[in-house]
Parts: C-alpha cells; structure tokens; sequence
C-alpha cells in the first residue's frame, strides 16, 4: 500500500461513516476542486474506493479493509504489530538434534544469530508461512510444520523507546530435507541443538525462545518486554 497522506485518510474516514457520498461531500479540508479531484483520483487507483453509476462514491472491500485499520479519532492509520513466524527446523544427524542456525546479513541486528524469521503474509496459513520462509531463506524444504508457542515481544531501547512490535508464532518444522544455502539477507549453519546457548550474538529473546522451544511455556501465548543496546 502506497503511503496516503492527511487528506486522502480524511476521505477515506468520511466514507466509513457516511456511504454512497457525493463528491462535495468527501471535502472536509476544504480543498480545491482540482485537488479533491487528485485525491479522489488517486484513491480510485489504488482501488480504495469506487464511483457508481449514479456519482456516489463508497470504500471498496479492499478499501474497508485498509480504512479498517484508521483511529478514526485522529484520522490515522494505526501502525500494527508484525506478525511473523520464527522456525526451529530440525534434523537428526549422527545421533543428534540439530536446527537451522541463521546470521543476519541486514538491518536492524546486523551480524546477529538466530533462527529464521519472517513476515506472514496477508491470508496465508501460519504453518505455510513457516514451510514458505524457510525455502526462501535455506532452499529446505519441510513436510511438517507445528506451532509451539506464541510470543508477543515489546522491544525498547534503554531510554524506553519502543523499537519494534512483534507476534512470532514459534513453529517446528519436520521433515527437513534439501541443500541448505544462504540468501541476501542471511548465512545459514547446522547446529546441534544443545550447542544453541554457546552461539555468542543471540537475540534479545533467544535463550527464553530456545528454552520455551524445548519445555513449552504454561501459557500458549507469551507477552514479554525486552530492552536492546544495540539494533
């Protein structure tokens, strides 16, 4: 989604509230015809919103969808969580339990080791994402993936800046096989999964991940703040 400024988000607010408006009615900022008309055109095109035949305009589905999202207080857009999977992809070799071990080749945590992450994408199943992630990322494929834990992680800097927003849905992938490579954004290692605490630049949250990982937490769903120095 393209970045929509003040006026084109007051548009859209408008049609949450008030379908089926005419096109003076979308002018609370008291605009130029010419730029109302720019805006609305802009919208048009980013399939936010449509024009009957009758010159009534309404949010699309897709356009409900996004203004959905607006404190419609402010007239914003609110900034959500991100909603990622972290996958703990096993094998066993020469008698041991061993996992993918990835560091991180861009920012934020730049040299950084963990396992693999990524974002879910929008309407795909938490599992897929995690099977998907992990081609992508290791060129491994998986036959069965299974969400351990869920973890809600506030991360801060030391002056109680909130970095980041993040839901990882903690997943194990099975049935690993394939050549494990690396990506732009990323080394790839087997490890033994015993050695996992000895990694030297683990993640903020790695050693409670690691830990959950093999003893779930009581509660399937985790929230915990975290502070970094470094990010």
């Amino acid at each position: 989604m393209s970045f929509l400024n003040r006026y084109q988000i007051k548009i859209l607010r408008h049609l949450l509230f008030n379908p089926d408006s005419r096109f003076r009615d979308l002018n609370a900022s008291n605009l130029t015809s010419d730029h109302l008309s720019y805006y609305i055109k802009s919208l048009k095109m980013l399939e936010l919103i449509s024009r009957n035949d009758d010159g009534k305009y309404n949010l699309t589905a897709k356009g409900k969808e996004y203004a959905n999202t607006m404190d419609t207080d402010k007239a914003i857009i609110e900034k959500q969580p991100k909603v990622a999977v972290l996958v703990f992809a096993e094998r066993e070799f020469r008698g041991k339990r061993q996992i993918v071990l990835q560091k991180r080749l861009k920012n934020p945590y730049y040299g950084f080791e963990g396992c693999p992450t990524g974002k879910v994408r929008f309407g795909e199943p938490i599992n897929e994402a995690a099977k998907r992630e992990l081609k992508e990322e290791t060129g491994l494929t998986a036959e069965k993936a299974k969400v351990v834990f869920i973890l809600h992680e506030h991360v801060y800097s030391p002056q109680r800046e909130l970095l980041e927003d993040k839901i990882f849905h903690v997943v194990k992938l099975a049935g690993v096989t394939g050549k494990l490579g690396n990506f732009e954004g990323g080394e790839n290692k087997w490890i033994n999964l015993a050695d996992f605490p000895k990694v030297k630049k683990k993640f903020y949250s790695d050693m409670d991940i690691y830990n959950w990982y093999l003893k779930p937490p009581k509660e399937f769903f985790v929230e915990k703040p975290y502070e970094v120095d470094e990010f």
